[in-house]
C-alpha cells in the first residue's frame, strides 16, 4: 500500500481525524437546577418516620361559633333555618348576633338544621325587611339561668385523616464496557447517578405539592399487589382556594394573606415565577436612584407581611423556578399558582428513607444497574392552615 505524502503547507485538516485533542469542557452543563426547597426543608426539620404504608393522624378544632341562614325570615319569625346540620352548633341559652341587621337573638330550642329563638334581645329591634338568606350568625356566648342544671353537653368529634406512602424508584444502568470507557465529564455511571438523585428528589417535591392520594390493587404482576399514591397539598386544601382570574393586584394579595394566614402559625409562600414577578412589580415603581453609579433597577421580594395581622409573622417567599416550565393562564394552569404552607402542620413521613440501591442487574448480565429509591408520605394536618391561589397571569 502506497504511503500518503503531504506536500507544501500542512493545515489543521490534514492530520488524522482522531489525532487532535478534542476541546471538550469537562463539566456538563445541566439545563435545570435543583429547586426542591419544600422537600429538603421537610427532610431536615419536619421528618418523622412512618411505621405503616398508610399514614394516619387525628384532627380536632374548637367548638364552632358561626353558622348562616339557609332561608330568609320575616321580622316576626322565631324558627330560623340554618345551614344543613349546623343547628347542632347551637345550645339553649346561646346569644347570637345576626350580621346584616345586628339584631341579637336568644336560642330557646335546637334542631338539626334550625333553631328557635327569642327575637330582639338587647337594644337592636328586628328589621322590617326581616333577615336575609345567607346572613351570618355569630354565637357570641351562652347565658345560663341562675340555679339551672348544666344543660346540653356538646363537644366536637375528632376526625381521622390519612395518606399513603408512595414508592419512588429511578433506575438506570449501563453495559460494563461503557462503564469502563473513559469519558469527558467523568464516567457514565457517576454522571447519571448525580442526575438521577436530582430527578428523584424533584419527583418527591412535585408529589408533595400535586400528588393524588389513592390506592389500587390491580397493577402488580398477579393483579393483587397494592400500588399506593401519595397525596400532595393540592389534594388536601379545599377551604382556602382562591382564583386571581388574571391580574393579581395588591388588594388581592392582602385578601389572600388575610384568609390564608388566619390559622397558619409558621407559614411559607411557594410561588411560581409569574407570581414572584407580580410581587416585584408592586414595588418596582418606587425605585429611587440614589447616585450616578446606581444603575440596578428592580425588586426581588423575599417575604411578605399581612396588613390584617399586625405583628404577625413575615412570610418567606420561595420561588419555584421550575414551575415556570408550565403554562400560565386562568384555567388552573400550574405555572400560575402559589401555595401558603404552614410548615408546622406538615411532615415528611418516610417509611424507607432515600437510598442508592447498587448492583440490581441480573447476576449473569454484562451490565451494571442501580436506582434511587424512597418510600414516603406527606402528612398535611388541618387543611385550613394552608391555602392555594390560582390563575395569576400578571
Amino acid at each position: 500500500m502506497a504511503i500518503t505524502i503531504l506536500q507544501n503547507l500542512v493545515d489543521q485538516s490534514d492530520p488524522l481525524a482522531g489525532e487532535s485533542v478534542v476541546d471538550m469542557r469537562d463539566a456538563i452543563t445541566m439545563l435545570e437546577a435543583d429547586n426542591t426547597q419544600f422537600t429538603q426543608a421537610l427532610m431536615r426539620i419536619r421528618k418523622e418516620s412512618a411505621h405503616n404504608p398508610k399514614v394516619e393522624w387525628m384532627e380536632d378544632q374548637l367548638f364552632p361559633r358561626k353558622s348562616a341562614l339557609a332561608a330568609s325570615a320575616t321580622s316576626a319569625e322565631t324558627t330560623l333555618v340554618v345551614t344543613t346540620s349546623e343547628g347542632y352548633y347551637f345550645r339553649v341559652g346561646d346569644v347570637v348576633r345576626e350580621a346584616s341587621t345586628g339584631e341579637a337573638l336568644e336560642v330557646t330550642a335546637v334542631a338539626a338544621s334550625s333553631i328557635t329563638v327569642t327575637r330582639e334581645l338587647g337594644s337592636v329591634t328586628a328589621a322590617t325587611a326581616g333577615l336575609p338568606l345567607g346572613a351570618e350568625l355569630w354565637i357570641v356566648g351562652n347565658a345560663s339561668v341562675e340555679g339551672a342544671t348544666m344543660g346540653t353537653r356538646k363537644i366536637t368529634q375528632r376526625t381521622g385523616a390519612y395518606n399513603y406512602c408512595q414508592i419512588f424508584r429511578h433506575p438506570y444502568g449501563f453495559s460494563e464496557t461503557l462503564i469502563a470507557t473513559k469519558q469527558y465529564g467523568g464516567g457514565a455511571l457517576m454522571k447519571e447517578r448525580k442526575k438521577k438523585s436530582v430527578e428523584h428528589l424533584r419527583a418527591i417535591e412535585d408529589t408533595f405539592f400535586r400528588g393524588a392520594r389513592d390506592i389500587q390493587t390491580s397493577q402488580g404482576a398477579n393483579s393483587t399487589e397494592p400500588q399506593r399514591f401519595c397525596g400532595g397539598a393540592y389534594e388536601y386544601i379545599s377551604t382556602n382556594v382562591q382564583s386571581a382570574a388574571g391580574t393579581f393586584d395588591k388588594a388581592e394579595l392582602q385578601d389572600y394573606l388575610r384568609e390564608g394566614l388566619l390559622y397558619a402559625d409558621n407559614p411559607a409562600l411557594f410561588v411560581s415565577p409569574i407570581v414572584s414577578q407580580v410581587l416585584s412589580e408592586f414595588l418596582q415603581d418606587n425605585w429611587v436612584r440614589t447616585g450616578a453609579d446606581h444603575k440596578k433597577w428592580g425588586v426581588s421580594v423575599g417575604g411578605v407581611i399581612s396588613g390584617a395581622y399586625a405583628g404577625g409573622p413575615e412570610v418567606p417567599v420561595f420561588v419555584k423556578r421550575d414551575w415556570g416550565e408550565f403554562s400560565t393562564g386562568t384555567s388552573n394552569n400550574f405555572g400560575s399558582a402559589a401555595f401558603i404552607i404552614d410548615m408546622d402542620a406538615v411532615d415528611a413521613r418516610p417509611l424507607r428513607s432515600t437510598r442508592l440501591v447498587r448492583g440490581i442487574q441480573a447476576n449473569d448480565a454484562d451490565e451494571y444497574s442501580e436506582e434511587q429509591k424512597t418510600e414516603i408520605s406527606l402528612e398535611v394536618r388541618s387543611e385550613k392552615k394552608h391555602s392555594l391561589i390560582e390563575d395569576v397571569t400578571g
